[in-house]
């Protein structure tokens, strides 16, 4: 996903990997990157960890100014969050913020919307109009339609 995380003025890319380290790659702002995944605490969860990676989203979380990202994981596996921490790099407090729960692909139905997909993924948003984000995730879950009743 593009993004200017450490606030340069030039999008940087991460590359959310399935069960490989992640990639940071910064904008040397003359057409080049620099991969600095595992020099920002990036590459690897907070516990040394590969995780297979499938949906990830950036925003400003803790209102730092600077953004922070998300990552959704393949099921029974913890999803992530890496608050940004400026110049210091990325810290995963996915635990001390209670976001690292085990993801277990659920049946999802409201009034308001209808989820019919097995893609998953994650976004900040704020449809509360509320100033602080709030976070809706997706995983991969199968839902079935019953078939329509055979008319008479």
């Amino acid at each position: 996903m593009w993004v200017d995380y450490d606030d340069d003025g030039w999008p940087d890319l991460l590359v959310a990997n399935d069960s490989v380290p992640n990639y940071l790659y910064h904008n040397n702002h003359n057409g080049t990157f620099t991969e600095m995944g595992m020099l920002t605490g990036v590459a690897l969860s907070g516990e040394g960890m590969e995780l297979g990676n499938m949906g990830v989203d950036w925003g400003d979380y803790d209102h730092s100014g600077r953004l922070s990202f998300f990552v959704t994981h393949f099921e029974e596996q913890p999803n992530s969050l890496y608050r940004n921490m400026g110049p210091q790099g990325f810290d995963d407090v996915s635990w001390t913020s209670n976001v690292g729960q085990p993801s277990y692909p659920t049946s999802v139905g409201a009034p308001l919307f209808s989820i019919w997909t097995t893609t998953p993924g994650s976004t900040f948003s704020s449809p509360t109009a509320r100033l602080s984000a709030d976070r809706y995730v997706g995983n991969r879950t199968a839902f079935s339609r019953a078939a329509p009743a055979a008319s008479q």
